[in-house]
């Protein structure tokens, strides 16, 4: 009886292998959610071709209205890309929120495109990438933004946000190249890179700036519970950019910085894109 039982769920086992093979191999049933386009965009700037994710608002197949610019940092599939659309779509469904086109830039070695060269020794070891941010901010300007222009109905307006690394990227950019984009959301930002020399910087490279582009510019500053190197180096910067840009400093001190990017991405969107009220009727 003993070897009876066992050969049995053996041949039970066997089958329900089968079972699970046959079942693997066969198609999903159902139809696939279409959430967005990603394209390939060759950069002559970078030697490389560069995967562009692009969500379109509901309305825009409607063929009437422009629209907004929210371009992502580390905007990949597996990435930041899903959320951050998300957020746009449901504020907008939603109506408080104006409706936008979000472009992510997904990334390939996000080490050397976000971050400008380091004087640290440890940062050089432990990243021997880094150091493309001035070429990756010349692809957005010369060849992304172009691209996108040429292609979508736009308004005119274009943010950047950015995360972590991104953040940095954003911050940069809005003291380098301020006439890139009108808004800047930096949630995070590694300002401790290079042993904290961009907000160390920030004040010279502002007054090299023209001071009509800096007054209508955005900037949009978050940092969450992340430790006094992260919470100074953003206060540095917005004490930098006060008085020159329209600032908005709002830390999450409940947040992590794991954490801190889809709460700080809405609570962004809602100060700098509300949608106008309804009129009356």
């Amino acid at each position: 009886m003993l070897r009876r039982s066992l050969l049995t769920g053996t041949g039970v086992g066997l089958a329900a292998l089968g079972m699970g093979a046959a079942a693997a191999a066969a198609p999903e049933e159902g139809h696939p959610i279409v959430i967005g386009r990603g394209h390939d965009l060759p950069s002559r700037i970078l030697g490389q071709t560069r995967r562009i994710n692009v969500w379109l608002p509901p309305s825009y197949g409607d063929g009437k209205s422009s629209y907004p610019i929210l371009c992502l940092m580390d905007g990949g599939e597996g990435e930041d890309f899903h959320h951050i659309s998300g957020l746009t779509q449901v504020g907008a469904m939603n109506g408080y929120l104006r409706e936008m086109i979000v472009i992510g830039v997904a990334d390939m070695d996000r080490r050397h495109d976000l971050t400008f060269p380091t004087n640290n020794a440890k940062d050089r070891k432990d990243f021997p990438t880094t150091g493309g941010s001035a070429a990756f901010r010349a692809f957005i300007g010369d060849e992304l933004m172009p691209w996108i222009k040429s292609r979508y109905r736009t308004t005119g307006e274009a943010a950047l946000i950015g995360e972590s690394l991104g953040g940095l990227f954003t911050v940069e950019t809005y003291l380098a190249t301020p006439a890139m984009f009108d808004t800047y959301i930096a949630v995070s930002p590694s300002l401790w890179w290079d042993d904290g020399s961009l907000q160390k910087r920030a004040g010279a490279m502002l007054a090299a700036q023209d001071a009509k582009v800096l007054a209508s510019r955005r900037l949009w500053l978050t940092v969450g519970n992340e430790g006094d190197e992260m919470l100074t180096g953003l206060q540095m910067i917005n004490t930098a950019a006060l008085g020159l840009s329209q600032v908005t400093y709002k830390p999450l001190p409940l947040e992590k910085h794991d954490r801190i990017l889809h709460p700080a991405a809405g609570l962004a969107l809602r100060d700098l894109y509300l949608a106008p009220p309804p009129a009356r009727t």
